[in-house]
């Protein structure tokens, strides 16, 4: 990979993970618990959930499947602009 294609993928992975965690942080400020019965659980992420709370014995939870698919989801467009040059 030249100098300058390595650039441009670099600069695509970035945004693309930025893109995603600015998403990922405006699931998080929209999940409001308040209001919730005591059973329900709540959960953020985008596109993927990668967070889960609540339930009756009030489970916090990192949903590890979600968090990694999310970020391929994000590392996939910019492997994308390498293949089109």
């Amino acid at each position: 990979m030249t100098s300058g294609r390595l650039k441009v993928y670099l600069f695509s992975v970035l945004n693309a993970l930025s893109l995603f965690a600015l998403m990922n942080y405006y699931s998080f400020i929209r999940m409001d618990g308040s209001g919730f019965c005591d059973d329900c659980s709540i959960s953020f992420g985008f596109p993927l959930p990668i967070w889960q709370e609540g339930g009756f014995v009030t489970i916090r939870r990192i949903l590890w499947i979600g968090l990694i698919a999310d970020f391929f989801l994000a590392w996939a467009p910019a492997g994308q602009v390498i293949a089109d040059k």
